[in-house]
């Protein structure tokens, strides 16, 4: 009721300016926006700032429609406190941010895959790993033909393997680059997403660019080989 969002009785409005209830300027005279939207299809929804009796402000859900009265054109407007649900709303956005700074600064990358629609869908720093502009719009079956021969046939199979019974998906695979024809090694992690049902839908994960930790190793091993097989000095027992 208005009395309870707004804290006026009835009769304490009647014949008074709608800005009473209003937060801020703007919202005091009907933006160009909301009356264009008025004329030309009779409603408009958006959100506005209000302000109580008491002073307090809040953000309200508002639909406002056209309606005729006795010949003359009348605006219904009905509205709903939706103060709490923007909080929220800004809590989770927090949430995400600080995660993606974390992946970040972790060197990882987001990644999902629809399995329904074999749909890719990748952050910006995981599309810079495989050599893609952000926001790519790209098939699994078209990402796979990144993967060198005999690393696609083994990653493939992991997935399915990971969807179908629910397993972690973990692997370091190479792949060539198609910006640069760079080949590159690949950390991928996931595991399986379920729809309400509990039907297995998909994977979502982390991939990172391991290239460097893999060339360091390999190295390290060529260096150990190499000093394994050279001929020991022997000492006089």
């Amino acid at each position: 009721a208005e009395n309870e969002l707004f804290g006026y009785a009835p009769d304490e409005l009647i014949g008074r300016h709608l800005s009473v209830q209003d937060a801020s300027a703007e919202e005091a005279v009907m933006r160009p926006s909301v009356r264009a939207a008025l004329k030309t299809q009779g409603f408009w929804r958006g959100e506005r700032r209000n302000r109580r009796k008491n002073g307090t402000e809040f953000i309200s859900g508002a639909n406002l429609t056209m309606i005729d009265i006795e010949g003359r054109p009348h605006i219904l407007c009905v509205q709903r406190d939706i103060t709490e649900q923007k909080k929220l709303e800004q809590i989770e956005r927090a949430k995400d941010q600080r995660l993606q700074l974390a992946m970040v600064a972790s060197g990882l990358g987001d990644w999902s895959w629809n399995a329904l629609t074999d749909s890719i869908t990748l952050s910006s720093r995981a599309a810079s790993f495989f050599g893609l502009q952000p926001a790519s719009s790209i098939t699994w079956s078209d990402l796979s033909r990144l993967l060198i021969d005999g690393d696609r046939e083994r990653v493939q199979s992991a997935m399915i393997t990971a969807l179908l019974n629910d397993e972690p998906f973990d692997l370091e695979y190479r792949i060539i680059r198609p910006d640069n024809g760079q080949t590159r090694w690949l950390a991928q992690r996931a595991r399986a997403e379920f729809s309400a049902e509990g039907e297995a839908i998909g994977l979502s994960g982390v991939v990172r660019d391991v290239t460097d930790e893999r060339t360091a190793l390999e190295r390290g091993s060529r260096q150990q080989a190499a000093r394994d097989s050279s001929p020991g000095q022997q000492r006089d027992l």
